[in-house]
């Protein structure tokens, strides 16, 4: 589903972190989209099971506190990947930057 949706939409738009199903977009009345409606809906916990894992090591707990800082996620596991929580080449450098202070 990720690598679709990297296809159609531009390199600068957001990529979501989940995708939610819905039975239908909310519309205007003209028939368009209605982003705001779109925006208000509450998603939270659909779909966003995942397997979580905590830190077993003082190094995967380092990790998991500068990613978590430098990402602006909370609630990761050691199972998450970097670029699906909006990691990018920038936050990867001050990642290692932090790793190399700690």
């Amino acid at each position: 589903m990720k690598s679709i949706t990297k296809q159609i939409f531009p390199k600068d738009d957001i990529m979501s972190l989940s995708f939610v199903k819905l039975d239908s977009m909310p519309l205007t009345p003209k028939g368009k989209i209605d982003r705001k409606k779109l925006s208000a809906l509450d998603i939270t916990n659909q779909g966003t099971e995942k397997k979580s894992t905590a830190p077993r090591t003082q190094i995967e707990e380092t990790l998991i506190k500068i990613w978590s800082e430098i990402l602006g996620v909370s609630n990761l596991s050691i199972y998450d990947n970097f670029f699906e929580l909006g990691g990018d080449s920038i936050k990867a450098i001050q990642i290692i930057s932090r790793l190399a202070n700690a």
